[in-house]
């Protein structure tokens, strides 16, 4: 059976499967004793990530969008922007209704983002992330989406292309070190 809405509807197939161990981040917050099992806790949440060849080609036009759309459905939505922004996190803010978070590796590293995934997995209906310049700018959406395993669906501002714009698809297709949707 597939995976459902918390309203009943059937949600997309790709997934964010997070674990968490709760145990442990307690135990290293100082808040108890570490348990002698582990409280591993895994959540799933439809998830995407919006990337873009580069700056400028329509991603939180895009993501603003999404989460509007899926708001006034009834969704729980939640965002996340990749890499130090201001102005595109109180955009898509308002379009989701809920706090964006900063997901970066180098600026809050690898667990806080793996938290911040976890929770907002438990909370939402969908969940979209939206990537830092280009695909492979900097510490970028592909290492991000490859370490979480959430699918990328590239923006690409094609005015003015024309068979360019079939070589940047198939090389980010082709380069990628993860599945990119077909």
């Amino acid at each position: 059976m597939p995976p459902r809405y918390r309203g009943g509807r059937a949600a997309p197939s790709h997934q964010l499967s997070t674990r968490h161990d709760a145990g442990q981040q307690a135990f290293k917050a100082g808040r108890r004793a570490r348990p002698a099992g582990r409280d591993i806790v895994t959540r799933r949440c439809p998830a995407w990530w919006i990337a873009a060849p580069a700056s400028g080609q329509g991603k939180t036009t895009v993501m603003a969008g999404l989460a509007r759309l899926y708001r006034r459905r009834g969704l729980q939505v939640r965002v996340f922007k990749t890499g130090p922004d201001f102005l595109d996190p109180m955009i898509l803010e308002r379009t989701s209704g809920a706090p964006v978070h900063q997901l970066d590796l180098w600026m809050v590293g690898e667990g806080e983002c793996r938290a911040l995934l976890h929770e907002a997995a438990g909370e939402a209906d969908v969940l979209f992330v939206e990537g830092v310049m280009g695909l492979y700018d900097s510490l970028s959406s592909t290492d991000l989406a490859r370490r979480f395993d959430i699918p990328v669906a590239a923006v690409i501002d094609a005015r003015e292309m024309a068979q360019t714009f079939g070589a940047i698809a198939q090389v980010s297709r082709t380069t990628a070190t993860f599945p990119l949707p077909a």
